[in-house]
């Protein structure tokens, strides 16, 4: 059996071609790892195979990197049983069931697997509109993906038998039940790299969220302890946390080091610092190894083990910069969001990055329901504080209603249906990317116009407040951006800004997409 995986083009909105760089597909890279000791896997790597390939998409503020819909389909093997594909992110979504749709059309005797949190947490929409050939994956994909193909190898397979999956028999929605979580992470192969581009990645120096170094992703763990009112992870995971051992990390990292030469692991986990033991373990096996690596934590971090302690240990690890994740200046707006975090413990672990001179990133989110003038404004103070405090990069992001999430949940459910017609796939393709000009307010008390005022004020005016308090690090930017090494989000941002985006976007090619026809 021939089973085909597909790394989809990456939507963004015009404007926005310096903030995002396309990166090497971690989990698609596990899934193919997994199964590939039993089937052919196949991979058509619409990103690796065309980095510098750009797409604007005609009557539409989008534009995409990678390959074209119709290259793509070209590339898959005809003789497929399985076409598999992930979409995370419900931005991302009128462009991939584009692929979807010609996928269903060119290969009728195949399946389409579709996986991803998106997938989990909007299967029900997903299936309602291709309710033939297509079945969802909820949560990890690894074991589901190989009983699939086991199951189709068998004259009367039978779906109703797969555990984590979502389907239509006869257009009739079922949900089996859900798959218990794979504990042993070490046990699972390491991603199958092989089967994609690297090479293509790793010159171009494409990383999540550091750049123009010679970046391999990786995991630490899996899960998040958290259930936080605007994240659609619950849905995709339980509540545990599973870790790797750290020596097997290590061997891992030499093994890339070996194969790819490469100089810096970004760490994709859901929540990478949460367990104190391990991480001190972590960080002392790393500061022994000594390898000619930096790292980081990709997403927030929380603050509830960052002890001094901790931080000496991250930065003997080689941490290039840290994350912190307050998400808001107000204690009442936490308990809101489901964040149980102490602010002021938090602001104490800022301090001592500060101290120890480690660059730090700091996470805002606005624009949320029931967030109030008083608390925004409250945000608005705590950020100023922060980057007079020192922080690097304080980041005031706009709330996204994820499908899956309990503030979703919320405003669908709105008597008032105030939000509905700022919910479904063709508005929400609107988030895709950060933007300083389109800001939505799903709060009942902030007006969107005033939100967007906030947000571009407050950070202008961080970024202003953080270098008349600390103007070295004026110098010290300057002198990264220069030398193509950035380490903060702005000197991230400036580097694409001159050093790619004009390139890139000199060989934009238009193309019509019926899906986003009239969208504004």
């Amino acid at each position: 059996m021939i089973v085909t995986l597909i790394n989809p083009p990456v939507l963004m909105r015009k404007g926005n071609a310096a903030t995002v760089t396309p990166s090497p597909p971690l989990g698609l890279a596990y899934v193919a790892s997994y199964i590939r000791s039993f089937y052919q896997v196949e991979i058509v790597d619409s990103m690796g195979e065309a980095l510098d390939q750009v797409t604007d998409i005609k009557n539409s503020p989008y534009f995409f990197y990678g390959l074209q819909i119709d290259e793509i389909i070209a590339r898959i093997n005809p003789k497929s049983r399985i076409i598999g594909l992930s979409c995370m992110f419900t931005s991302n979504w009128l462009l991939h069931k584009e692929i979807v749709r010609k996928a269903i059309d060119t290969f009728p005797d195949a399946l389409i697997v579709l996986g991803g949190e998106h997938a989990t947490a909007a299967h029900e929409n997903i299936l309602r509109e291709f309710p033939k050939n297509l079945v969802c994956v909820l949560g990890e994909g690894e074991e589901t993906l190989l009983d699939l193909c086991q199951q189709l190898e068998k004259e009367n397979g039978d779906l109703k038998k797969i555990k984590g999956i979502a389907y239509c028999d006869e257009e009739r929605s079922v949900v089996s039940s859900r798959r218990e979580r794979i504990k042993a992470l070490d046990e699972i192969p390491t991603p199958a790299w092989d089967l994609f581009p690297m090479e293509n990645y790793l010159q171009q120096g494409s990383g999540a969220t550091v750049h123009n170094r010679r970046t391999m992703m990786m995991l630490t763990s899996r899960g998040c302890p958290y259930k936080c009112s605007f994240c659609s992870a619950p849905q995709m995971w339980d509540k545990y946390v599973f870790h790797r051992a750290p020596e097997a990390i290590i061997q891992e990292i030499r093994k890339y080091i070996s194969l790819y030469k490469i100089d810096h692991i970004e760490f994709m986990d859901l929540v990478g610092l949460v367990n104190k033991k391990w991480t001190m373990d972590f960080c002392e096996k790393m500061a022994q190894a000594n390898l000619p690596v930096t790292i980081t934590f990709s997403p927030g971090t929380r603050s509830e083990i960052l002890s001094e302690e901790i931080l000496r240990g991250l930065k003997a690890a080689k941490l290039l910069r840290i994350q912190y994740a307050p998400d808001s200046g107000s204690t009442e707006e936490a308990k809101l969001l489901k964040k149980n975090a102490n602010l002021d413990k938090m602001t104490i672990s800022m301090a001592k990055s500060v101290e120890l001179d480690l660059p730090i990133c700091s996470n805002i989110l606005v624009g949320y329901p029931g967030q109030r003038l008083r608390d925004l404004y409250r945000t608005g103070k705590f950020c100023l504080k922060l980057a007079r405090l020192g922080v690097d990069d304080v980041l005031v992001h706009n709330f996204v209603p994820y499908d899956g999430s309990e503030f979703h949940e919320k405003l669908i459910n709105d008597p008032k249906k105030r939000f509905l017609k700022y919910i479904g796939d063709t508005f929400m393709t609107r988030t895709t990317g950060p933007s300083l000009g389109y800001v939505q307010s799903y709060s009942e008390n902030i007006p969107s116009w005033f939100l967007s005022i906030f947000r571009f004020a407050v950070l202008g005016a961080c970024v202003i407040v953080h270098y008349l308090f600390h103007p070295k690090r004026i110098f010290k930017s300057i002198k990264n951006v220069s030398n193509k090494l950035p380490v903060t989000y702005l000197e991230n941002l400036l580097y694409l800004k001159f050093y790619r985006e004009v390139k890139v976007m000199k060989k934009m090619e238009a193309v019509s997409i019926e899906s986003f026809k009239g969208i504004g």
